[in-house]
């Protein structure tokens, strides 16, 4: 968890988050995404991916996945996905968005390729596109 220190020179926008946005331990897919959070503005065409699996255990016979797949949602079009390796229990990485608007909002899924019977995590965005850009990312051509 990052601290912002409140003689900060930054020109950045501050957000804070309700209680409730927060991820929650008991999230019943058992993924827990410390970034982004529900409801954060993202600026680019690459969402920053961080994260943490819990393993259900073997005495409920699913362990821990080996990577995670991550899609956006825009609308319910997917202009990006990802798969991530999970190794110790934790996930970071990126995934490449493809977006017709300059803002938007979008959702990222996040689920268990291995067990699509395990929930997947669903964390709602605004997906801005960087000032001077053209209108579609990385390959949006």
């Amino acid at each position: 968890m990052l601290a912002i220190d409140a003689g900060r020179t930054s020109d950045a926008p501050e957000c804070s988050q309700p209680v409730e946005s927060h991820p929650s331990a008991a999230d019943p897919s058992g993924i827990v995404l410390a970034l982004p959070l529900a409801g954060d503005v993202v600026v680019g065409w690459s969402i920053p991916i961080a994260g943490t699996v819990a393993g259900i255990g073997p005495e409920h016979g699913v362990a821990r996945p080996a990577s995670v797949t991550v899609e956006v949602d825009l609308a319910g079009v997917t202009v990006g996905r990802t798969d991530l390796a999970v190794v110790g229990g934790s996930f970071t990485g990126w995934v490449d968005v493809r977006s017709p608007a300059e803002v938007g909002r979008v959702e990222l899924h996040v689920a268990d390729p291995r067990h699509p019977e395990r929930p997947t995590l669903f964390v709602p965005l605004i997906l801005v596109a960087p000032a001077g850009s053209a209108e579609e990312g990385p390959g949006g051509g």
